[in-house]
């Protein structure tokens, strides 16, 4: 298995389990007009973005070395 493969494997459940949440608040955002599940909705989607971003950068950061110069927290961008 390739570096890059395996450093995002690690992610996989824990995105999908957050996709959930989003789609949850989505739901009860449109559905009951609560302004909480509207800010779940967008500080889950944007912690997302955010996640996938400094995922790829591991990823690009594996493909040229064999450990990633970036600790987990940090932004990628």
């Amino acid at each position: 298995m390739q570096n890059w493969d395996y450093f995002r494997k690690d992610w996989q459940d824990h995105i999908q389990n957050v996709y959930k949440m989003v789609e949850k608040h989505s739901e009860l955002a449109v559905r009951t007009g609560d302004p909480f599940h509207e800010k779940a909705y967008k500080n889950l989607t944007n912690y997302l973005h955010e996640l996938k971003t400094w995922i790829k950068h591991n990823e690009n950061l594996t493909n040229k070395t064999s450990e990633s110069k970036i600790k987990e927290g940090e932004k990628a961008i």
